[in-house]
């Protein structure tokens, strides 16, 4: 401030010169700076513009530095404008003078992407899969995954992506992050029901009426057909044996031109890897078998073998008592049974054990009919058709396949006279 000094003499002023003073007024420094929030959120590869608030308002000095503790993350200008560079976090300070304030900035990255592995699987029913989420990019900052089944009747599925088939046709499986979504189709077939081809078997034989299974293996409860009438004898849901579904109960054929009975109830024999075609689930099938008979009137065989063993068992024939009949008896060992070799089955011991789960099939001794209606082989045979008919014996009259069971000597197929009667033993349909 400058001052003008003026003295008066003898009447007349005099200018005497310039006073300068001073009079400072006290700065308003900041006290405090503040974030509109603590944390922030940024999107990889925008941006996005801090705002502080600096007390008190009238400080002299308001001006901010910006710095970011980690700039590839995130980097700030001096505006206070930060944008993020990769997912991650860092901090951003705002500095005036000696005061300073923080707040934490989260860069992240939103999913683009899901592609699920196998895009498209084929599952039996109550076979289940694992699905594998492949989510781009590889960053993202929330990769939780929600798992729906468009068709859960088809198809369902856990929050882990496991996919369990129910029943069949097509599912679509989705998983999703927010409105980003991955999918896989997944077709599912009907179940084979594995079943062991002796099991089709009927637990009796026709009865003296067609259409009807005999109540007990008696002869007298027995019915007696030709062979052109057993091949309409089975009831409903039931059909004659063909000659391949016949060796999952009885011999099989080794395809040389002996025909030789490897099942005997005489006498001891061994045979090793015979070939075998059975039909299984409708599909015909080869296999190898193994028999061992005993001087006991009893004959093993591990039957079914072949490189995969789940349909290997074992099996024990028994030669009929008397009122006792012939007995088949099949334990299903599957691939677990691999090790064993047929001398391993032929003891009691064995067979005494786990037999509730055995498939027990008896086949009466009941013999046959001639055309006339006079009995033969009641308590020696057990002769069932099957649905094959052979060719014309040389006396010109045709002849039908069939199952025998002989006491004393053997379990085989053979031709039969077709207007000779015999015994009916049905295969239940697949």
């Amino acid at each position: 401030m400058k001052t003008n000094l003026f003295k008066f003499v003898g009447g007349g002023i005099f200018l005497l010169g310039l006073l300068t003073t001073s009079c400072k007024k006290d700065e308003v420094l900041v006290e405090s700076i503040a974030f509109e929030s603590p944390t922030y959120s940024i999107k990889v590869g925008e941006s996005k513009q801090l705002t502080v608030t600096i007390t008190p308002d009238n400080a002299d000095n308001k001006t901010l530095t910006w710095s970011s503790l980690d700039a590839s993350v995130a980097s700030v200008d001096e505006t206070g404008t930060v944008t993020a560079h990769k997912t991650g976090e860092t901090t951003i300070q705002a500095t005036a003078g000696t005061i300073s304030a923080t707040c934490k900035i989260t860069a992240y990255t939103e999913v683009e992407l899901i592609t699920l592995k196998p895009e498209t699987y084929t599952l039996k029913e109550g076979e289940t899969v694992k699905l594998n989420a492949v989510i781009y990019p590889d960053d993202a900052i929330d990769k939780t995954l929600n798992w729906t089944s468009k068709n859960p009747d088809i198809a369902t599925v856990d929050s882990e992506g496991t996919v369990t088939a129910v029943k069949e046709g097509t599912a679509v499986i989705e998983a999703a992050v927010g409105d980003v979504k991955g999918s896989s189709t997944i077709t599912v077939e009907k179940a084979v029901q594995m079943v062991h081809p002796a099991s089709l078997f009927a637990e009796y034989n026709v009865g003296v009426t067609p259409g009807v299974f005999a109540t007990s293996h008696n002869s007298a409860d027995n019915g007696y057909y030709n062979f052109t009438e057993a091949q309409t004898a089975c009831p409903e849901g039931w059909h004659l044996p063909t000659q391949n579904e016949l060796y999952s109960v009885a011999d099989c054929y080794d395809g040389s031109e002996n025909i030789v009975q490897h099942c005997k109830f005489t006498g001891s024999s061994d045979y090793s890897d015979i070939p075998e075609k059975i039909l299984v689930n409708g599909e015909l099938r080869d296999f190898t078998a193994d028999y061992y008979t005993t001087t006991k009137g009893v004959c093993y065989a591990l039957k079914f073998k072949d490189a995969t063993n789940e349909y290997l068992s074992a099996y024990r024939w028994t030669n009929a008592a008397t009122d006792t009949p012939f007995e088949v008896r099949v334990r299903w060992i599957k691939a677990e049974g691999k090790d064993l070799t047929v001398q391993d089955i032929a003891n009691d011991d064995y067979w005494n054990s786990n037999n509730e789960s055995d498939i027990v099939l008896q086949f009466p001794a009941v013999g046959y009919k001639y055309a006339n209606g006079n009995s033969s082989g009641i308590d020696m045979m057990s002769y069932c058709w099957t649905a094959v008919e052979e060719a014309p014996s040389t006396s010109g009259s045709a002849r039908g396949l069939l199952l025998y069971f002989l006491k004393g000597n053997y379990v085989y197929t053979g031709a039969f006279a077709a207007s000779w009667r015999c015994s009916v033993r049905c295969v239940k349909d697949n």
